[in-house]
């Protein structure tokens, strides 16, 4: 298992290189927690840090938190993270990046693909507008 700070220095990288033009202030990272884990737990830490250099930071509480033991299908889950992007998007956010621990790390990816599968087709390729 991945330490905290480590955890913390791959999120932060990630999200310097995905949002390098713009600032701090306006990047919102959605952070989940790991398996059995809580969005008090081991990630508060890190969130904290986060929100100290300025980042808008929103910590879900996913299905597979201690409380809620699986509530829900894994994939049903990802849908619950429209609400903390659209949180985060009202309070100013213009990037957004989907991380997260252990299971939370997993479900990011998940989101990521599922993002990808449903991403708009590839502008045309070598049309000029006005034509």
């Amino acid at each position: 298992m991945m330490s905290p700070l480590r955890l913390g220095l791959v999120i932060l990288a990630a999200i310097l290189a995905i949002a390098a033009p713009v600032s701090a202030q306006t990047i919102g990272v959605v952070l989940m927690h790991g398996n059995t884990d809580s969005p008090s737990g081991n990630i508060a830490l890190l969130a904290a840090a986060m929100e100290g250099a300025g980042y808008l930071v929103e910590r879900p509480e996913m299905c597979w938190s201690y409380r809620r033991r699986r509530d829900r299908l894994f994939l049903d889950c990802l849908a619950e993270l429209e609400a903390p992007i659209a949180r985060l998007t009202s309070r100013g956010a213009r990037a957004i990046v989907v991380a997260g621990m252990s299971q939370g790390g997993i479900a990011a990816l998940a989101f990521g693909a599922r993002v990808l599968l449903a991403s708009s087709p590839l502008p045309q390729r070598g049309r000029r507008s006005g034509r």
